[in-house]
């Protein structure tokens, strides 16, 4: 009798743990740099889970991509495009808790807004908003609290010259790429 209650309780034990998913992203929870690719991770949108990169200083968040090597996009207009008729993406506010970050890269996400509390990443240093659907001129105040960012690139997103000055004034370090509103968006 007692081998059988051990048998079912190492049976129950092993199955249970078996059964036990390994949280997204907890593999890399140790690491210090990261490449996403929400395509290669069968996602749509950045995850609340990423709170589990604790350790994590540069980060890099795409659409699609490869994480294993080299990737062959089609050329930048057609991602545009592409984008442009998929529904808008918000980052979730738990990214604003990775406060060791230093290099953010969020491209193709089709990132509409960012989060409210994103002056928290105060140790960003590069900071790559590429191909979105953001409107520049309603986050400025967010991006001119982060007094270490030296490296913007804001292509891909709506852009004025009003933006890119008060970015300027309020940054004067700030290398931003474009610089001028709009130079790489596609007609």
């Amino acid at each position: 009798m007692k081998k059988w209650i051990l048998f079912l309780w190492l049976l129950t034990g092993c199955t249970q743990e078996k059964d036990r998913e390994e949280p997204l992203f907890a593999s890399l929870s140790e690491e210090e740099t990261v490449f996403i690719s929400l395509e290669e991770y069968g996602l749509t949108a950045v995850p609340k889970e990423i709170t589990q990169l604790k350790k994590i200083k540069k980060l890099s968040i795409s659409a699609i991509g490869s994480s294993k090597g080299w990737s062959i996009y089609p050329p930048h207009h057609v991602l545009i495009e592409r984008m442009k008729s998929q529904p808008t993406q918000e980052l979730p506010d738990e990214i604003t808790q990775l406060t060791l970050l230093e290099d953010l890269a969020l491209e193709l996400l089709n990132l509409k807004t960012l989060p409210e509390d994103f002056d928290k990443l105060s140790n960003l240093e590069s900071l790559d908003l590429g191909s979105n659907q953001l409107i520049l001129s309603e986050e400025v105040d967010k991006l001119t609290q982060l007094n270490k960012l030296r490296f913007l690139t804001v292509e891909g997103n709506t852009v004025t010259e009003a933006d890119l000055a008060t970015l300027k004034q309020a940054l004067p370090e700030l290398t931003i790429n474009p610089e001028k509103p709009n130079e790489y968006i596609a007609p």
